[in-house]
């Protein structure tokens, strides 16, 4: 584990939390807590520059370790790992999942003279699920290489961007996408061998087969379990969050204490809940008919402004397609808070555009098979 600010209280939990794990299946949990002043000059991911951690990994461990698979902590594990610790990576230095939209002309901007523009390359991956070939990383020089060219360049996804820019085309070994399934490819994902601008290069029948047999999700961006439980369902209808709770409240040593999280998050919800799902509800109903989109901006913003202070009276709805509800709620919002740029009067095309895609290339693609 890698971190900045365990207290001591913390750390004894974590190993008691090793003991009553052991007894299931051997195992040890090592913390690692880092200074991160190193880092206080580059870009802060959220509030903090412990991203930038992962960059250490070689350094950490034991040259004896040969192998490393870091996991992001918004990552929630459904299936078994081992096939990754059989893959033979050979001279590359890691195998993971591609990122999105790798097909784009991608360039790191550098921020001084001295140094030149880096084109990114299409085996461009996400790094919140990597399995590092430490020999090669150490071979490489790798964390040295990035400690002195990141402070150079415009790091616009933090450490990934130099990981990538140093670690491309042979050196990568693409991973399934099951292996990191971003949960919001249930709401929509455009495949390979569907259209020139898709959103992640697998196939559509390698996204189908990682959709119905996920073996790590990814809750990126907005979409924390810990905050928004109820963002996507799966094509069982089940909401993606409250599968990682399920877990987390069998977490032994940390349960009660997440337990009275989950309980305080319920709470939230039911006064949250049915606000956003009203606003769902009408972005749904006005995607119905040409009248409903011309409608829209005036609909959607009357109804904002009206429950925003005054949420008595509203009900929780069971929306008829959940995904498609939680995306149009989220640019109806989007547009609400910035509507002094105009953006009510586009928000009918957006809400197009997306419809479209929610319908094309969502869940409705893995009832098809």
């Amino acid at each position: 584990m890698l971190t900045n600010d365990f207290s001591q209280n913390t750390i004894d939990r974590f190993y008691a939390l090793e003991k009553e794990l052991s007894a299931l299946y051997p195992c040890s949990i090592h913390i690692h807590q880092l200074d991160d002043s190193i880092f206080k000059d580059l870009p802060k991911l959220g509030a903090n520059h412990t991203t930038y951690f992962r960059l250490k990994l070689a350094s950490l461990l034991d040259t004896s370790v040969k192998t490393c698979l870091y996991l992001d902590v918004d990552m929630l594990v459904l299936g078994d790992l081992r096939a990754l610790f059989a893959l033979d990576l050979q001279d590359k230095v890691l195998a993971a999942v591609y990122d999105e939209r790798t097909q784009s002309k991608r360039i790191l901007k550098s921020l001084n003279l001295e140094y030149k523009d880096i084109a990114f390359c299409k085996t461009y991956f996400n790094g919140g699920c990597m399995l590092i070939n430490l020999e090669e990383f150490r071979k490489e020089n790798l964390e040295q290489k990035c400690l002195e060219l990141m402070p150079n360049y415009d790091l616009k996804a933090h450490d990934q961007d130099i990981l990538n820019a140093l670690v491309q085309g042979q050196k990568v070994l693409k991973l399934p996408y099951e292996y990191n399934i971003f949960v919001h490819s249930y709401s929509f994902v455009r495949a390979n061998d569907e259209r020139k601008k898709f959103d992640v290069d697998y196939s559509r029948k390698e996204l189908n087969f990682a959709l119905k047999n996920p073996i790590i999700l990814h809750f990126t961006n907005e979409h924390k379990a810990w905050f928004a439980p109820h963002n996507y369902i799966n094509e069982k209808g089940e909401f993606l969050g409250e599968i990682w709770w399920r877990y987390a409240l069998q977490t032994p040593i940390f349960k009660d204490e997440l337990y009275a999280e989950y309980k305080n998050l319920q709470e939230a919800l039911e006064l949250q809940e049915p606000y956003t799902d009203e606003i769902a509800f009408l972005m749904i109903q006005c995607t119905k008919s040409f009248l409903g989109y011309l409608q829209m901006p005036f609909v959607i913003f009357q109804a904002i402004k009206r429950y925003e202070h005054d949420k008595t009276g509203l009900k929780k709805r069971k929306l008829e397609e959940h995904n498609l509800g939680f995306e149009l709620r989220k640019i109806a919002f989007k547009a609400y808070w910035r509507r002094k740029e105009g953006k009510m009067l586009s928000l009918p095309y957006q809400a197009y555009r997306t419809q479209l895609r929610v319908r094309k290339y969502g869940l409705n693609k893995l009832k098809e098979e």
